[in-house]
């Protein structure tokens, strides 16, 4: 069964972002055990915890440009979430690339944490990893209604993922095996979510602007992510394999 991703990076935030965020900020009690609530949760008694309790100022409290920065520039390695990392660094990019819509950042992020043991890696100058549409594609003609919307979105995803922080690759396998190149990813990923943006299914989950917007965007989408992974560092996870392990490209 496939699984569909959703945007969770803003409201996911744990008590370690909570605490890098109040540091960044000016807080006080920026520890996380300040910000730790009852299993797990957060102190709603904390300064920062109140402000990031509200969608439009934590939205604005991400959107800061100090963040970013303690992000890319701290010399001790920071203790985040993945979310976080990647919500505000792609959140970031893609403002540079024309496109300032949170949700997108925010589902963007999802898709990265969402597959972090193919985006996670060590820096060798080896990145990448490449994905063969023929199996996914061949799997929707034979699915059923829900099925089918599921495989859309998990193609257009990949080839996001693909042309965004394994372009290289792309760009390796077409010059020495004769393998499709980025402008043939692009139009795979633009058209699935368009088709995934049109289906009711995107409504009940709340994702059809989200989808419909990255069909229009793709290719800015796409260097923004370009951008992006010239940052990426190591999370966890080996380096980046195939994402299918057979077939045709």
């Amino acid at each position: 069964m496939i699984d569909l991703v959703r945007m969770s990076c803003r409201a996911g935030l744990t008590p370690d972002d909570v605490a890098f965020l109040g540091g960044v900020l000016g807080e006080t009690n920026t520890d996380p055990i300040h910000a730790a609530g009852p299993a797990g949760s957060l102190a709603l008694d904390n300064p920062i915890v109140r402000l990031l309790a509200d969608a439009n100022t934590r939205d604005l409290l991400l959107d800061d440009a100090a963040v970013r920065r303690a992000l890319l520039e701290q010399p001790e390695a920071v203790r985040v979430s993945p979310r976080l990392y990647f919500y505000v660094l792609v959140r970031h990019a893609l403002r540079d690339c024309g496109i300032n819509d949170r949700d997108v950042a925010d589902y963007i992020a999802s898709v990265l944490v969402a597959h972090g043991s193919i985006t996670a890696q060590p820096a060798t100058g080896h990145r990448g990893a490449m994905f063969y549409v023929t199996s996914l594609l061949e799997q929707m003609t034979h699915a059923g209604y829900a099925e089918r919307f599921l495989l859309s979105v998990r193609l257009a995803d990949l080839a996001l993922l693909a042309t965004g922080v394994f372009a290289d690759n792309i760009r390796f396998r077409e010059k020495r095996r004769a393998a499709p190149g980025l402008a043939f990813y692009e139009s795979v990923g633009r058209a699935q979510y368009r088709l995934a943006g049109g289906h009711h299914l995107a409504q009940e989950f709340q994702l059809e602007h989200v989808y419909q917007t990255l069909a229009d965007v793709f290719p800015a989408a796409r260097r923004a992510l370009n951008h992006f992974s010239e940052h990426l560092v190591f999370l966890d996870g080996p380096t980046a394999p195939d994402l299918f392990a057979s077939g045709p490209n």
